[in-house]
């Protein structure tokens, strides 16, 4: 991989916020050891903390009353290996991907997602005894661990500002403080935070910043437990969530870029033990991850989704522009956010899809590298800006209704935060002006997100205002549909699944969510016209075998269920439904030998 090399050593003269010409690192580091922070510093380190978790508090107090919504119930409140704490559970947990162990009975034996995250399902498990089904509970869960985050991020943010700044320690811990608060409570956050099954966002961010806390003490100490901690806090980050694999990459952009020239030859040759000590465990993880699902990176196979199998490399490179740009914009400006938005693959090159956009980011990329270049702090932001987002443009990783989500930015906003603070303190203010644009927008930021959150308290706040900002999702309409059943209007939720069928004739869910309510409202024949065309499109699916049986079976087509039912027992032989479909099976049987003798008689 191309990395930016950046100059560290300034062309102009030092201004506010920038280290002196001629200072090393090696200076920093001697002067870090030799004088510690005064008492005045270390009481204001306290109290940032202490502001930092009210802010945190004050800013996510209404999510409390928020529901489960979308995958919630799946993840906890239906989650299958909730109190399991055995060796088969665990097993279970590492040998497979987490779609494939939260719904067993649609995935049997086979890969349900690309998702391998065994860590998270324990953290889930761990949940259930303490917090059970109780969402208040579990929103406590997910805001404390948001905190936790915000901490360990204040903490990493003030050690690599003392490397890479001249600042005085009061200075210091209030650039710190800033641009934790902004990371805290910018509205893009509320989706890791508002939504349950977004905790893993903060869970997994947190694990990667001890991990990276652990690089900077062994590279300042050369301390053995420093060192374990980093890879041991590492591997448990890459088995909680895909995305903390970038750590390595953000260590080795620190050690040759923002950190390059501005060294010692110890610390640096500890950079490099703690490299090699994090492509170990990388290694570890992906050896697990290939032998539990059979792929290193993985490409979205969903079958509610079959038209991405046609997506190519080209069509993503197009879309990149739009996408960055797009981000950029959630970013600056976080007035209009959604679960969802109308933002497809570019599928060809024009000037308002394409060029504009392309034009625009690469404007917005060349303005921050040259800050880079010329600052080790911006190098930095640059780098956990950049760096945490790279798996998520790997857009064909997710299905297209879902290659743009808020909880993508939530570790780049640790480079978010930094950037934020460095340019702050770049211009030269007057403190009590300083103090007072920070606050105006920290005040702004915590309005929107306490309005942000309230999309998050139903499902039918959460698809109402989705509906509105992507129409056209198959996900949405599939969502409505599901509400609609809720409020018992099948009519509606009906109409929601032609919706989706009209567009899209082989979505899986809408086939079969269609052919349910159907069924349920005595429309048999339809059911079992939707049911076999599921049977078609997924021949190995025990559980599309079982549903053309039963359709077939109220219909008394009997010889059909029978064959159909003997398939899905064939496909899984000793699935959970395994014995409950051999009794049934035994009760078509017995069905087709009543049906027989009866004609006998009549002849």
């Amino acid at each position: 991989m191309h990395q930016t090399k950046f100059n560290v050593q300034l062309e102009e003269p030092p201004f506010v916020g920038e280290p002196a010409v001629g200072i090393s690192l090696a200076d920093r580091i001697s002067r870090a050891a030799a004088l510690r922070p005064p008492n005045r510093a270390s009481k204001l380190v306290l109290l940032v903390l202490v502001g930092v978790s009210l802010l945190t508090l004050g800013t996510y107090y209404n999510s409390l009353s928020g529901g489960f919504v979308r995958d919630d119930r799946q993840l906890i409140v239906d989650n299958p290996m909730v109190g399991k704490w055995n060796l088969e559970t665990l097993k279970l947990a590492f040998t497979r991907d987490s779609w494939a162990n939260l719904e067993p009975e649609v995935a049997g034996d086979k890969v349900d997602s690309v998702y391998y995250r065994p860590m998270f399902l324990l953290a889930l498990m761990w949940g259930h005894s303490v917090a059970g089904t109780n969402p208040i509970a579990w929103h406590l869960i997910a805001i404390c661990m948001h905190l936790l985050a915000g901490i360990l991020t204040f903490l990493a943010v003030y050690k690599i500002l003392e490397l890479t700044t001249h600042e005085a320690n009061v200075s210091l811990t209030l650039m710190s403080a800033f641009a934790t608060a902004i990371f805290v409570v910018h509205p893009v956050q509320s989706e890791s935070v508002a939504w349950i099954s977004g905790l893993v966002g903060p869970l997994s961010t947190a694990l990667m910043l001890g991990a990276f806390l652990c690089y900077l003490a062994y590279r300042r100490t050369g301390a053995a437990r420093a060192l374990i901690g980093c890879a041991l806090l590492f591997l448990i980050a890459a088995f909680t969530k895909e995305q903390t694999l970038t750590l390595p990459i953000i260590i080795l952009a620190c050690e040759y870029s923002a950190f390059r020239n501005q060294e010692t030859a110890k610390a640096s040759q500890r950079g490099k033990i703690v490299l090699i000590n994090m492509t170990g465990a990388m290694i570890v993880y992906l050896v697990c991850r290939y032998a539990a699902i059979g792929s290193l990176l993985g490409r979205n196979q969903n079958l509610n989704f079959p038209d991405d199998a046609s997506l190519t490399l080209a069509d993503q490179l197009r879309t990149l522009p739009t996408l960055l740009l797009h981000y950029c914009k959630l970013v600056v400006y976080p007035a209009d956010l959604s679960l969802m938005y109308a933002l497809g693959y570019v599928r060809r090159v024009n000037v308002g899809d394409f060029w504009l956009p392309l034009t625009a980011v690469s404007g917005l990329a060349a303005l921050i590298i040259y800050a880079a270049r010329r600052s080790p702090a911006a190098a930095i932001a640059l780098i956990w800006l950049a760096i945490p987002l790279l798996p998520h443009l790997n857009t064909r990783a997710f299905v297209s209704d879902e290659i743009i989500h808020d909880r993508y930015l939530y570790g780049s906003f640790i480079g978010v935060g930094i950037f934020a603070a460095w340019l702050l303190w770049r211009v030269s203010l007057q403190p009590a002006i300083r103090a007072s644009f920070a606050g105006a927008v920290l005040l702004a930021l915590v309005a929107l997100t306490v309005n942000q959150n309230r999309q998050w308290k139903t499902d039918e706040s959460l698809w109402t205002r989705a509906a509105k900002t992507a129409p056209d999702s198959r996900l949405v309409h599939l969502a409505l549909a599901a509400l609609a059943e809720k409020r018992h209007q099948p009519g509606i939720a009906l109409a929601e699944y032609e919706s989706v069928l009209t567009a899209h004739p082989d979505v899986i869910d809408a086939l079969n969510d269609f052919a349910l309510l159907s069924g349920r409202t005595g429309h048999w024949p339809e059911a079992a016209q939707k049911f076999e065309r599921i049977v078609e499109l997924t021949p190995d699916k025990a559980i599309a075998h079982f549903n053309l049986s039963f359709a077939y079976a109220v219909q008394k087509r009997f010889g059909d269920a029978a064959r159909e039912q003997r398939r899905a027992i064939e496909l899984d032989p000793n699935g959970p439904l395994a014995n409950e479909w051999r009794a049934r099976l035994a009760q078509i049987e017995k069905a087709i030998a009543e049906a027989q003798i009866s004609d006998s008689k009549l002849r």
